[in-house]
């Protein structure tokens, strides 16, 4: 099972999940089932772009536990 630091991060960053779902060309409801750690599964080159933008390594991201 993973975990997510997503809505951390975000808060940190000071940027709305919105925001980040327009500038990854991600869907909002994608992006929010990440931040609230629902997804079942995700597309590494969907990972790679949010980790892209914003200039985090995919560990502050997501973790396993």
């Amino acid at each position: 099972m993973y975990r997510t630091n997503l809505k951390n991060i975000l808060d940190i960053k000071n940027i709305s999940q919105i925001e980040l779902s327009k500038e990854v060309n991600l869907n909002y409801n994608f992006i929010n089932a990440l931040a609230t750690g629902r997804l079942k599964s995700i597309k590494i080159s969907s990972l790679h772009s949010i980790c892209k933008f914003l200039d985090v390594d995919i560990t502050e991201i997501i973790y396993f536990k």
